[in-house]
This record gives structure tokens, C-alpha cells and sequence, in this order.
């Protein structure tokens, strides 16, 4: 699988759009990235007959994924039973109806949203193309930072107006045609054997691809949300007390534990409780949740232990995360997933053949120059000044650096450490956000 990593460079200018080859202006303070999401969430018919249990699955998966957020994250559900069969006369009114959701808001009332799911006034039907193109466009016109396009389905693609079916090679380019779009990054999840797997074109640019069957529906959607968000696995120790090392500073530690009555006692950094407030929201498709498909003869079935506790510890200031060490915490329940995001600042350089370098990170960067400049990326430990060697950091250990830079006409490159970026004379985007792959 293909993991990726988003990390912010700490004080990387607002060049947002800058000329090339004309004076140019920095802001030194941190720039806070905005991130767009929207989700393509099927909820059509199929995901609950003949006793499939996929639809409580998911939406779980769901409720997890909301739980995640971060506050300047926004979150926008296009659900396919909106876009199912628009002259049917049975349905409502409530074509293209989408669910809102903010990071801001609090993890409850997240989560709460997901669970008031229930398609169109509580009829499902199939799963429409329309869907897909009503996410995709709103991003395009969508000016956040990062935009992910996310698609969880388990059959084959129609046409929303009179329900024919589409084939699979008119599914797969509607689909990529996304990806790498407008700097959209396009996640694709194909639930059971009956969905267009995408698995062969996961190697795509800003394409990934996973494939679930009823057993795995909540850990694929969960590393699909932890792609999205930023966040790594980390391997834990222990059973009911638990540990971890973490070898770089961190600013945010999420902890979800499933079972019953699920209990998680306090974040400790080298046996001294963490003082930041922790967010704590309980995720659960409570047995008798309404689920309504067309067909009335479907039996409707829950799947078992969809109950779970999320509890967020996030560092306060992005300059101050939290520090390395060992960190521990005790619970109830043996199903415990820790999820981090690296609290490290990256700086980027670019430099030219004349061994000019400019620090995009400093504040007196007056100028650039149009030519073939030398892309230099480094990781920096925010809280003592020193560069950190992804090599000799086990939670970065074989990280790729990689920086986008996006023309005037629209194309985008990305560039690793060391690549040579030839940047023209125009406006021209120098994307704040540097890739990690490992």
C-alpha cells in the first residue's frame, strides 16, 4: 500500500500565486492548511440485501472518519441515494441534497450527523455516476489547500436521471479524470466482489486505491481517513496498559479503542500526564438504526461490535508539539489503534546554478527568478532548532520529500529532494505542503 503523509511547512510564505521575475512578498507567520473533503458515500440498496451487513459497516467506518477532522478541515457527504433516478416519481425533493460537515465543530456533533444519515427520507437505491461529478466539481471550483475526492462503493456505476447502466471503462476515466485534477487527490474504495476495482491504476499520480470485503470495511476505510488527515500508525505494547515510542516531536495523538463500554485513561509522556485537554467521542450503529431500501424484502442485518471510543490529544501550539519519548495509557479493551501526526517543521530551499539559494521559509525572500533552481527539503525539530535525518528516525525512516510546484497554465509538478524544478516566468503556485511517501 501506498501511505502517504501530508506535513505543513511551518512558515513557508503565503506565495501562494506569485510572478515569477517580479518582486515578491512573504508572510513570516505559520500559514494554518485548509482541507476540502468530499465524500462519495454509497448507500444504495445493495449494501444491505440478502443480509449483507456492509451499510452499518460503513457507515461506522463513517463516523470514525468524521471523528478524525481536524478544525480546519471541511467535510462534504454527497450521498448516491441523492442522485438516484431524478424523475422517479416516488422520490423526494431532495435531489443533490449533501450533508455539511466542519472540523470546528465539536467531534460529537460530527459524528451525530453521520448517524442522522438515512438516504432520501429513508429510501436507498442505486449507485449513480452523478455522484461522483457533483463531488469532483465542486472541488475543482473548491480554494482549500488540500482537496481529496473520496469514493466508497460496492457496485457497479448508472446514470443518475434514468438509471442505465455504465460500463467499467466509462466508470475508471470519470474517476481518474480527478485525480491530479485542480491538485485533487482521489481515494477509491470498492467494496466486495461485486464493485469495479480500481487496485491496477493505484499507481496513478494523486490516485489510491483500495479493496474491501465485509471482514476489513472499517480498517480500509480508517487508513483511507488516515491518509487523508496526515496520520501514521504507530506499533503499540502492552495489553491494558499500553506504550509507545515516538522518536520526533508530535502534535497530535488519537487513540481508538473498540468494545464495549470502552474506557481509556490519561496520555502519559515519559510517566508525566499530558496537561492538553483531551477530545473524547464515542462512535456506534446503535441495533435498530433505520436502514430502508427500495426493495422491502431485504433482510436487514447489523454487524457486530460497531462500538468505539476516539480520544484525541493535540499539542496546543503548532510551534510547541509534543516532545519524544516513551508514552503510555491504560484501557479496557484489547482493539486499541494509535494514529499520530508528526509535529516537525519542513523547510524548503530552492537554489540556483550560481549556488544563490533562496529559504522559502525566511522572511526576506524579495525575489525569484525564472530558471532551473535545485529543490532542497529538510526536516526540522521545532522545539531545538536541529535537522532531523529521516533515516535515523524510526517514524520517518525511508520518508520521501517532495514539494509541488503548479504553472501558470495549470500543470503541476512534484519534485523530491534534490530534483532540479525549472520554474518559468509567470504566476506560478509554490504548493506549502511537502509530501512524505514511505
Amino acid at each position: 500500500m501506498k501511505k502517504i503523509l501530508s506535513l505543513m511547512m511551518a512558515i513557508i510564505m503565503a506565495l501562494s500565486c506569485i510572478t515569477i521575475g517580479q518582486p515578491i512578498s512573504t508572510d513570516a507567520s505559520v500559514k494554518t492548511k485548509s482541507r476540502a473533503i468530499n465524500i462519495v458515500f454509497d448507500d444504495s440498496g445493495s449494501m444491505a440485501q440478502k443480509g449483507v451487513t456492509s451499510w452499518s459497516q460503513a457507515k461506522y467506518a463513517m463516523e470514525v472518519f468524521a471523528a478524525m477532522m481536524g478544525e480546519n478541515d471541511s467535510m462534504t457527504i454527497y450521498p448516491m441515494s441523492s442522485y438516484s433516478y431524478k424523475n422517479d416519481s416516488s422520490r423526494s425533493d431532495s435531489w443533490g441534497k449533501t450533508i455539511s460537515i466542519s472540523g470546528s465543530e465539536k467531534a460529537s456533533k460530527r459524528v451525530q450527523k453521520i448517524e442522522k444519515m438515512n438516504g432520501d427520507n429513508g429510501i436507498y437505491r442505486n449507485t449513480p455516476i452523478q455522484s461522483v461529478e457533483a463531488a469532483g466539481d465542486a472541488l475543482v471550483k473548491n480554494s482549500s489547500n488540500e482537496k481529496w475526492l473520496v469514493i466508497l462503493t460496492d457496485g457497479t456505476f448508472d446514470r443518475g436521471t434514468d438509471g442505465s447502466h455504465i460500463g467499467a471503462s466509462e466508470t475508471r476515466n470519470t474517476i481518474l479524470e480527478y485525480a491530479g485534477k485542480d491538485n485533487i487527490n482521489v481515494i477509491y474504495v470498492a467494496i466486495g466482489s461485486d464493485a469495479l476495482s480500481l487496485r491496477n491504476n493505484s499507481n496513478a499520480e494523486s490516485f489510491y486505491a483500495y479493496d474491501a470485503d465485509a471482514d476489513n470495511i472499517l480498517d480500509t476505510v480508517t487508513r483511507a481517513a488516515a491518509t487523508v488527515f496526515n496520520y501514521q500508525s504507530i506499533p503499540l505494547e502492552g495489553s491494558g496498559e499500553y506504550s509507545f515510542d515516538a522518536d520526533i516531536p508530535i502534535s497530535k495523538v488519537i487513540i481508538f479503542a473498540q468494545g464495549s463500554n470502552v474506557d481509556i485513561g490519561d496520555l502519559n509522556r515519559n510517566q508525566k500526564k499530558i496537561n492538553e485537554k483531551a477530545n473524547s467521542v464515542d462512535v456506534q450503529v446503535k441495533k435498530g438504526t433505520k436502514y430502508y431500501p427500495q426493495n422491502k424484502n431485504y433482510d436487514i442485518r447489523f454487524a457486530d461490535d460497531l462500538d468505539g471510543k476516539l480520544v484525541t490529544y493535540t499539542a496546543s501550539d503548532e510551534d510547541h508539539p509534543f516532545a519524544d519519548g516513551t508514552y503510555s495509557f491504560r484501557s479496557n479493551v484489547n482493539n486499541v489503534e494509535v494514529y499520530f501526526e508528526p509535529g516537525v517543521d519542513v523547510q524548503a530551499v530552492i537554489e540556483d546554478g550560481s549556488g544563490e539559494a533562496i529559504n522559502l521559509s525566511e522572511d526576506d525572500v524579495d525575489s525569484i527568478e525564472a530558471g532551473a533552481k535545485t529543490v532542497k527539503i529538510r526536516i526540522v525539530n521545532p522545539l531545538t532548532g536541529e535537522a532531523i535525518n529521516p533515516s535515523e528516525a524510526a517514524l520517518l525512516e525511508g520518508a520521501e520529500l517532495t514539494v509541488n510546484i503548479a504553472e501558470e497554465n495549470g500543470d503541476a509538478n512534484r519534485f523530491h529532494d534534490g530534483d532540479t524544478a525549472v520554474i518559468k516566468e509567470g504566476n506560478t503556485t509554490l504548493d506549502t505542503a511537502v509530501r512524505i511517501s514511505n
